[in-house]
């Protein structure tokens, strides 16, 4: 005997694409897309720096993006500051913000979707 979860349409496509297309689908579906780019950002760092050592070319093409990500925070800075002072302290919380948002998405990816392990402790009960 089914239970009415089982039987439900979401659960039918869950089962037809697998967990990892699932998850993609509903990413895109439900999150905003602030999220998607962070999760972008973090890959970026980690494989940019990584492949950084490889080639020449990839350092100056890392280079380049990161210079392009730290102008355009530096832009957003500047337009959410209350003052001139507060400006590097806004990039700098744009930037952990990004980083933590990122990885904490990317760590949940690989612990949820991909290794399909159970929510540990505090993290099993809501904060909501």
């Amino acid at each position: 005997m089914t239970s009415i979860a089982e039987a439900s349409p979401a659960a039918a496509a869950r089962r037809r694409r697998g967990p990892v297309l699932h998850f993609i689908g509903r990413l895109f579906r439900e999150k905003p897309l602030g999220a998607i780019c962070a999760i972008i950002f973090v890959l970026f760092l980690i494989l940019g720096s990584a492949s950084a050592f490889l080639h020449p070319w990839l350092a100056r093409a890392f280079a380049v993006g990161l210079a392009v990500y730290l102008l355009a925070g530096l832009a957003s800075a500047v337009h959410a500051a209350q003052r001139v002072g507060d400006v590097i302290g806004v990039l700098g919380a744009f930037i952990t913000l990004h980083v933590a948002y990122g990885s904490g998405y990317l760590r949940g990816i690989l612990d949820f979707v991909l290794f399909r392990r159970e929510p540990q402790g505090q993290a099993a009960r809501s904060s909501r």
